[in-house]
């Protein structure tokens, strides 16, 4: 690494504002060249040594074990320890990830923003933000390969993490070499599709780079209190309760910001990983289930149950890869049916588009197209029921609930934050 940097030429930059246009990059997707950048924080920053990092589109499935993730960690440590500032960008789920890894070693930054003011929570006097004068012209899609090729551009130093074969963040790292730049590798711990960039790069004259990516231990299994728990095939009161099924949430939690995010990520919380299970945990945690109007129409604050019971309700489960997530997964709470009811959860009123203007106002939250546009899903399968707002679990006892884990495993992470009985699903 030391090598690298006695033979970079950088430029030297005063702290006044100015265009990055006054620095040389060439990037024209359609006849036009950028109007200009400006930035805003720390100025002395762009005549630092810069790292940008080739990785390819990432999913939003995150967890502590992830192997990209704690590459990042290990390689910032490395960067950091050399006076690197990385380049970073933002509205980019696994760039943001990149940029709160970052922040949370208080090490200085450089972002590439399409707006002046982007929610980084970083602090002006370790960072410099770069955003475009100007947006018009330029398509989304186009706006992101400039940032993207300026990022590339500005670096004096890559280093790629995971790639794929085909990907644009190939391109560039070709585009470097050819131009004189040095370009690091990290070793993928395996080979596939999303990694085959790397043999790419290496034959056009990359430099493998061996760094130490520690990846933390898995949980213990703890036995349970078998006391509050009962196995699904020995319940029988299945039909007195409305479920809510908990899903994996990728990114923060509604009250949590992405700095403590993050922050559980690199300490190994038990929570972190956002699964279908952690969603549960939160809520028991919180003893509240936070209404979302996202997938409403109307964009009313609800909160959705169903009438099926677990065996039903996972005989529907499908993948959706647009989300990331299953649709269903055995997890979730159940309240009993007329405790349920006294606190205002209503049947769903499932029908064609039309139906949602023939509605009274005050019902329209409770809308649901039957089917979807194209008919391949019967919405109304699920005998939804919903909530406006939030639901205060304070205010059901533990004698009108209980919660739906997966397996015994599940129990260990539940049971301590759970003032109901447990019901396991899997014998």
């Amino acid at each position: 690494m030391n090598d690298i940097l006695s033979h970079l030429s950088l430029p030297q930059v005063s702290k006044m504002m100015v265009p990055l246009s006054d620095f040389p990059f060439k990037y024209d997707p359609a006849g036009r060249l950028p109007v200009g950048w400006y930035g805003i924080g720390d100025r002395s920053l762009l005549s630092r040594p810069k790292v940008a990092f080739l990785i390819s589109r990432q999913g939003r499935k995150l967890t502590p074990r992830t192997w990209w993730f704690q590459a990042i960690r290990a390689v910032s440590a490395e960067i950091f320890s050399h006076r690197y500032v990385p380049l970073v960008t933002t509205g980019i789920f696994y760039h943001d990830v990149i940029r709160h890894v970052v922040a949370q070693s208080g090490a200085s930054i450089l972002v590439l923003s399409s707006k002046p003011s982007p929610d980084t929570a970083l602090p002006l006097e370790n960072t410099l933000i770069l955003y475009p004068e100007s947006k018009d012209g330029f398509t989304k899609q186009e706006r992101y390969i400039q940032r993207d090729e300026i990022m590339a551009e500005k670096a004096d130093l890559l280093i790629g993490i995971v790639i794929r074969r085909d990907g644009f963040m190939v391109q560039l790292g070709l585009k470097a070499l050819r131009s004189g730049k040095e370009v690091l590798l990290l070793k993928p711990p395996r080979r596939n599709t999303a990694t085959a960039g790397y043999d790419v790069l290496l034959k056009a004259g990359a430099h493998p780079w061996a760094v130490e990516v520690n990846l933390p231990a898995a949980f213990n299994f703890v036995k349970p209190d078998r006391s509050t728990i009962c196995f699904y095939q020995n319940f029988t009161a299945r039909d007195e309760y409305l479920w809510h099924y908990t899903r994996a949430h990728p990114g923060p939690w509604p009250q949590q910001t992405w700095s403590e995010y993050i922050r559980t990520l690199l300490e190994n919380e038990k929570s972190a990983a956002h699964s279908a299970r952690d969603t549960l945990a939160n809520i028991l945690a919180h003893q509240r289930i936070d209404a979302s109007g996202a997938m409403i129409r109307g964009k009313y604050p609800v909160v959705c149950f169903s009438s099926r019971d677990p065996h039903a309700i996972v005989k529907l489960q499908k993948y959706n890869p647009a989300l990331q997530r299953w649709n269903f997964q055995p997890y979730g709470i159940g309240i009993k049916k007329e405790k349920a009811i006294s606190m205002g959860f209503r049947a769903v009123s499932y029908g064609s588009a039309d139906t949602f203007d023939s509605l009274p106002a005050e019902e329209r939250y409770l809308f649901q197209r039957q089917q979807t546009a194209r008919g391949t899903w019967d919405w109304s399968k699920e005998k939804e029921w919903r909530q406006q707002d939030n639901v205060d679990l304070l205010q059901v006892s533990p004698q009108e609930a209980l919660v739906l884990v997966k397996n015994m495993r599940d129990v260990s992470q539940i049971q301590p934050c759970s003032r109901f009985p447990i019901l396991v699903f899997e014998p």
